[in-house]
């Protein structure tokens, strides 16, 4: 994914449409990506995490929104 990095990898579904909630009030464009292996491997696997990527430009600004999304410092 030339242009774009991973700002994070997110488990609970709650929180996934949160955090993408709050990077489009910010103009920011998410992809997300293994959002739906869970249900392609007939729901098997409990955990599957989805991994939350965005333009290399937006980077710091999604860091941010990701902090006060999650109440916590970004690493």
């Amino acid at each position: 994914m030339d242009g774009m990095r991973e700002l994070t990898v997110v488990e609970d579904p709650v929180f996934l449409s949160y955090l993408l909630a709050c990077l489009r009030q910010e103009d920011i464009e998410a992809t997300v990506l293994d959002r739906h292996t869970s249900a392609a491997l007939g729901g098997a696997v409990g955990a599957v995490r989805a991994r939350v990527w965005v333009a290399a430009d937006h980077f710091a600004r999604a860091r941010w929104v990701l902090a006060q999304a999650s109440d916590e410092p970004a690493p």
